[in-house]
């Protein structure tokens, strides 16, 4: 059974015409897949279906056998909370709290993620400095500052390192690289690829920049997947 499986799934603002309509989309567990689409053509929405931040209007949408098409809020929260990483566009860290209490944030709202970080021997804290190392930020100063002080492109690397934060089964990067220059970008994906790889957690990355997709072995292009894009080019 996949890890995740979209079936016929169909989705529109209120007021508007239908933006999303997906006959099929399917993530195997470890699997990484890029998915590509230009400005506007309905990516973030899409991942917020898969995040069960958004709820479609019909349509079956099944990860780690519960279908959050139909799951009530609390229980698509709880499934986001326990199984997810999410790489938001706008990051959505909390600014009264610390770089490190950001990272461990998820350990607090999940047990099943406090114990897959016990289970490597480690502690939250000490998971949360190795993995902002990994990204470059090693500065006590900064894990104990707020996420306020720092660059855009620091606040980007904190949110990566909350989402890899207790080996969810999926990561949802959306846009992740977009505040990044080439070197930094480069190292990030490797970064993002390994820890993801080493946590056994499939990888759903979304951008626009086709470039990126060379670092995947499957490539997934949303004109394709969304058959109301495809006959809006017919």
């Amino acid at each position: 059974m996949p890890l995740l499986s979209l079936k016929n799934v169909e989705f529109a603002w209120p007021g508007a015409p239908a933006l999303l309509r997906i006959p099929e989309f399917q993530i195997e567990a470890g699997e990484h897949v890029f998915l590509r689409g230009p400005s506007g053509s309905g990516k973030s929405t899409l991942l917020g279906l898969i995040a069960g931040v958004l709820t479609a209007d019909s349509g079956q949408i099944e990860f780690a056998g519960e279908d959050l098409a139909t799951a009530s809020n609390a229980k698509r929260d709880g499934i986001r909370a326990r199984d997810m990483g999410v790489i938001f566009q706008l990051f959505n860290l909390l600014p009264y709290l610390s770089v490190k209490a950001n990272v461990t944030l998820p350990c607090k709202l999940s047990a099943e993620r406090r114990k897959r970080v016990a289970e490597t021997g480690t502690t939250p804290d000490d998971e949360a400095r190795r993995l902002l190392d990994r990204l470059g930020l090693n500065d006590d100063r900064i894990l104990n500052g707020k996420v306020t002080n720092l660059s855009v492109g620091q606040q980007q690397r904190v949110a990566v390192a909350r989402a890899l934060m207790g080996r969810p089964k999926l990561i949802i990067a959306d846009e992740p690289t977009s505040a990044l220059d080439t070197k930094a970008r480069d190292a990030f994906l490797e970064l993002l690829q390994e820890e993801s790889a080493a946590a056994g957690s499939a990888l759903l990355f979304v951008s626009h920049d086709e470039h990126l997709g060379s670092a995947f072995s499957r490539i997934e292009d949303l004109e394709t997947l969304n058959t109301i894009a495809a006959e809006a080019r017919v």
